[in-house]
């Protein structure tokens, strides 16, 4: 005999030719059967399969006409498998929920990543500024001649040699003497900010490998850096693809347009926010930025929206695209 196997919220069921039912596998709650349509469970659908098989069952595919039938069929099955209608409706509104909570849940939502790791690493900015210069007025106390400008380095070197001493062609400094312990402890203090810095780099390349993947039309057009920036001040991914390109524009520059709004036209508009960090309008002429920034604001919504919506790659055209026009406006007087 033929008999068709049909999924449905309040369970998996095996119909006859006459789609009478056959054997049903009834989920033991609404969540159950919400988490097997999120992930489907085969195992499931292999038992009853088995089971039908061992009982001389045919399992046939069910076509387009018969599934109508099986779906204008539905609540009756319903019915009949759960007891009553009362229980039918009760157990559907509460698998609608589950269902719900489960989509909601397994929304891909990699630009919060994004997001958090840009802020992680502006946070560790901040403090490495204050720990680099407390360490360099801390250090400078026993050895002020120390000529080092890179923050990484000078603690690096502070933190392997210690003591002025130590250093290769040492020969006077009008520094304090340091103990034992003091040197023990700016030792300790330079360590960390060493660590603090090569934790910075570890989260930068992280950073760049998401922006690289998850929006990589923003990514062409801004660098990870900035196209991470610009995503933590709209907020997430959907609300900047649903922004306007003047929007975007002047995404970061918000004290000076409310500035500008309560001046009423006195105070200059801005023409560009976070976006001025991009090569493309900071080394641009002045008289020339408010354009290149329109143009870049322009393009970064059509990446936003790619990044959104569709998740197709065409950062280079973008760019070339872009560069293109700047060229052109570079040239026009």
């Amino acid at each position: 005999m033929k008999c068709y196997i049909q999924k449905f919220p309040f369970g998996i069921v095996a119909l006859d030719e006459n789609l009478k039912i056959i054997a049903a596998k009834k989920f033991s709650s609404p969540k159950e059967a919400a988490e097997f349509f999120i992930n489907e469970n085969k195992n499931l659908i292999e038992n009853l399969e088995q089971e039908l098989k061992n009982k001389n069952y045919e399992i046939c595919e069910i076509d387009k006409n018969l599934l109508r039938k099986i779906r204008e069929k539905e609540r009756s099955i319903g019915v009949e498998i759960l007891g009553n209608s009362k229980v039918l409706n009760e157990f559907l509104n509460e698998f609608a929920i589950e269902l719900a909570k489960l989509k909601i849940s397994s929304i891909p939502r990699r630009d919060k990543l994004i997001i958090q790791v840009a802020s992680a690493i502006a946070d560790l900015d901040k403090i490495l500024n204050l720990m680099s210069e407390r360490l360099r007025e801390w250090y400078g106390l026993h050895f002020p001649e120390l000529d080092i400008e890179d923050h990484k380095k000078y603690a690096k070197i502070i933190a392997e040699k210690g003591r002025r001493e130590n250093f290769e062609n040492f020969e006077f400094s009008i520094g304090m003497e340091f103990e034992e312990d003091d040197v023990k402890n700016v030792k300790l203090f330079a360590q960390k900010v060493y660590e603090l810095y090569k934790l910075r780099e570890t989260l930068d390349k992280y950073l760049e490998k998401m922006v690289k993947k998850e929006i990589p039309n923003l990514y062409a057009l801004l660098g990870h850096i900035i196209a991470a920036r610009l995503l933590a001040t709209a907020g997430s991914l959907e609300k900047l693809a649903k922004m306007p390109a003047s929007t975007i524009q002047l995404l970061g520059a918000e004290k000076a347009l409310f500035r500008f709004l309560r001046s009423k036209g006195k105070a200059k508009p801005p023409k560009h926010g976070i976006i001025f960090l991009s090569p493309y309008v900071s080394k641009a002429p002045k008289n020339k930025r408010g354009k290149i920034a329109r143009l870049l604001a322009a393009k970064l919504a059509m990446a936003a929206r790619m990044d959104y919506y569709t998740k197709e790659d065409k950062g280079e055209e973008l760019k070339k695209e872009l560069e293109e026009k700047i060229k052109e406006t570079l040239k026009s007087s």
